[in-house]
């Protein structure tokens, strides 16, 4: 929006200019652009699912936008920045995957490997993928 304004102000200056409101039109588009700006609010939780031999599956989901409950110009996503192995991961040599679905552009399904982790060798991994359509998480090996 600021970069708007600017690109639009010289333009509006042109016409306004001669009907001597140049310094009000810049004002009204100043403090239009902060209130926009300060209402802009962010939040952020911690989210954490375990998968295991028990339970090799987790969906998530945002919620239903049809739903009453909800505020339609709020924007669920969901952001992985870490993938660990816990310390029950005894063997060695053995991968543990976990594989993604989803859905991408166009509803087209998406189904890849997100992490091949070895406990001797990696414990840890840097992911650092959102998702704000859902998608499920499946361990298939380990």
């Amino acid at each position: 929006l600021i970069l708007l304004y600017h690109i639009l102000a010289p333009f509006l200056n042109k016409i306004i200019c001669s009907l001597k409101y140049k310094v009000v039109v810049r004002y009204v588009g100043i403090v239009l652009i902060k209130r926009i700006i300060m209402n802009y609010q962010q939040e952020e939780f911690v989210w954490s699912a375990t998968l295991d031999k028990k339970n090799p599956e987790h969906n998530w989901s945002p919620p239903d936008s049809d739903s009453e409950d909800i505020d339609d110009s709020i924007i669920h996503k969901l952001r992985i920045k870490n993938a660990f192995l816990s310390s029950k991961a005894k063997k060695e040599d053995e991968f543990n995957t976990i594989e993604l679905e989803t859905t991408g552009y166009k509803e087209e399904e998406i189904k890849c490997p997100l992490v091949m982790m070895k406990s001797s060798s990696t414990s840890q991994c840097t992911v650092d993928l959102s998702f704000n359509r859902s998608v499920k998480f499946t361990l298939t090996e380990g």
